[in-house]
């Protein structure tokens, strides 16, 4: 069985739209996704893929000119080394928006899109190995999580046979209308025929339970934003909300083997799960 990782936020509407704010630290990013292809397998060569997705409208920092993506054993989770991988886009793509009839006046969102290749050997080992890049900071404008939170999102390639990780489908829509039931389709394809199971997880901050990563108060050391071994710490919800209940009171539950996300949202808010 294969697990999938992503981290995403979603803008809620009423009748009415919340005002958001705009100052704050570099804060930018809305979620993430990183996944890997077998491109030669006779020589365990790999092309891993990190897709960034940035808040165009109330993010105050670009998209990186270059990003690191951090190598760790399976087995030891010992660091082995970075890589840098370069942007595949010279203008990062706008994703569109199509506005429901729940919305009064629609709220000036943007999102972008911007993804980083990198070709890595990747001989096979005990345990396989573990890829992940972590990041400061999420979106300022969220309103379930406490601020100043990175992001660290980490993949896993098996030492069994080379292997090709699970595509999604499609992305959600960037927002969802108040006290209606919203279903999505959120499964996954897999070129290697394994099968695929669904769960909602702990989104994590930038660091992990030593301290290392990518958070705002951490001195910059090269290469940039370092990223330590598993495990890492969890975003810390504020108040009311958990990994398990984002969006507050109401409901939210993914089918485990459809990939079939349900949520009820009965406030309005920017909500990370």
């Amino acid at each position: 069985m294969k697990t999938l990782s992503i981290s995403h936020i979603y803008f809620l509407f009423s009748l009415w739209v919340l005002t958001l704010p705009t100052e704050g630290h570099s804060s930018h990013i809305i979620g993430a996704d990183l996944t890997y292809r077998v491109i030669n397998p006779s020589l365990s060569q790999y092309e891993v893929t990190l897709t960034m997705y940035r808040d165009c409208a109330n993010g105050n920092v670009g998209f990186d000119p270059t990003i690191y993506l951090f190598l760790f054993r399976g087995s030891t989770q010992e660091g082995i080394g970075f890589r840098q991988a370069q942007p595949n886009f010279t203008t990062p793509d706008t994703l569109p928006i199509s506005w429901n009839n729940c919305t009064d006046i629609p709220y000036n969102i943007c999102i972008e899109m911007g993804s980083y290749i990198d070709t890595v050997i990747l001989p096979p080992i005990p345990g396989g190995y573990h890829i992940g890049w972590a990041r400061c900071c999420r979106n300022a404008a969220v309103s379930n999580i406490e601020p100043d939170q990175g992001i660290t999102i980490l993949t896993h390639i098996p030492s069994v046979k080379p292997n090709n990780s699970p595509l999604f489908k499609q992305l959600p829509p960037p927002f969802i209308c108040l006290g209606k039931t919203f279903f999505f389709d959120y499964s996954a394809t897999d070129l290697d025929g394994d099968s695929l199971v669904y769960e909602i997880t702990d989104p994590w901050s930038g660091r992990n339970s030593n301290g290392w990563g990518a958070h705002s108060n951490f001195s910059s050391v090269v290469p940039r934003n370092p990223m330590g071994p598993p495990p890492y710490v969890p975003l810390a919800f504020l108040p009311g909300y958990s990994a398990f209940n984002p969006f507050g009171s109401g409901s939210f539950s993914i089918d485990n083997y459809s990939g079939l996300l349900s949520i009820t949202p009965t406030q309005i808010g920017l909500s990370v799960f």
